[in-house]
């Protein structure tokens, strides 16, 4: 058991001794630290012995529950974001998303500006989205396609796609009519971005993956050959796909940062969906370096009327 300088005030925590158990158990950290699911029942300021032992208890209850596959398994699932983004590098592309719930799985536009990557429901809508995350006009801007993948439930770590072949599987299980259409995605020599979405208990949740046309930045070089004794544009799609898809072509995982409303009014209610961001008011008190994030934000998701109060007044040093 670990007792931090705050105890009594936070909870002690519980530690295993194999930190291998990280991502093969739900909620066991890097550094082999549990976090309770249930934090904060055992809470008793009263009695600093019985908020101890109830903290050991819970973490001997969850090393049992742990043995079972449908208990770890569901507790994965609800973590899916969280285990998703563990596998993101600092270096992969930022991927920001004003979209809605898919019904099933379809084609998304996109355009990629920088290192950022911004989605949207329609053409109209992503550009207006961007010109207002960017601030500048992107009417020109070439827009092209990524693929969302609606899944039946959440992934676990183990089932999470590693190699670009493993991400064909899934297209060919959920995604199969669109199998077509990436084929001219494919033939353009153009990356391809994959959005996954997951089901959880009262809404969505969404991963990215990043796959390049080719496996190094090396082989970017103009060729007249993709594909060894083909001319380009005359490759077969089945090689095409083959070759786009190789099971030695490692997979890049993103971030997906959301702006749709059910995302920015989740701690409203959950019904939040039927809400427009267009016809709400906030009055936000404060515009320090929490307010101002948050007045950004709510600003970029698309707003109708924000008032901003703050006795500061604004002058170079405070913006």
């Amino acid at each position: 058991m670990l007792f931090t300088s705050s105890f009594p005030d936070t909870l002690p925590l519980v530690a295993i001794r194999d930190p291998s158990l990280h991502l093969v158990w739900p909620h066991v950290e890097s550094d082999g630290v549990i976090c309770l699911p249930s934090s904060g029942n055992s809470c008793n300021g009263s009695d600093l012995l019985k908020q101890a032992a109830g903290v050991f208890r819970e973490a001997l209850s969850f090393l049992v529950n742990v043995a079972s596959d449908a208990w770890r398994n569901s507790e994965f699932q609800k973590e899916f974001d969280a285990y998703w983004g563990n596998r993101v590098q600092q270096r992969e592309p930022s991927i920001r998303a004003l979209i809605s719930p898919a019904t099933r799985s379809c084609l998304r536009p996109c355009v990629s500006i920088g290192r950022k990557i911004y989605v949207g429901d329609t053409d109209a809508g992503l550009r207006d989205f961007v010109q207002r995350m960017t601030g500048k006009s992107v009417q020109k801007v070439a827009i092209t396609q990524a693929l969302l993948i609606k899944l039946p439930k959440a992934l676990i770590p183990a089932e999470m796609p590693c190699t670009a072949k493993e991400a064909a599987d899934l297209i060919s299980l959920y995604a199969k009519d669109l199998i077509p259409r990436l084929d001219t995605h494919i033939k353009g020599n153009k990356d391809l971005l994959l959005v996954v979405q997951a089901p959880q208990r009262d809404s969505v949740a969404y991963g990215g993956l990043w796959i390049p046309n080719c496996a190094s930045p090396t082989s970017r070089r103009p060729s007249r050959q993709r594909l060894k004794g083909f001319r380009l544009g005359r490759e077969p799609s089945n090689l095409l796909w083959r070759n786009f898809f190789s099971s030695s072509k490692r997979l890049q995982y993103c971030r997906i940062a959301r702006f749709d409303d059910l995302t920015v009014c989740s701690r409203v209610d959950h019904q939040s969906s039927e809400l427009d961001l267009a016809d709400r008011h906030v009055a936000l008190i404060g515009c320090g370096s929490v307010g101002s994030y948050i007045a950004t934000m709510l600003a970029q998701s698309g707003l109708g009327h924000l008032t901003l109060v703050d006795p500061e007044p604004l002058a170079s040093e405070n913006l």
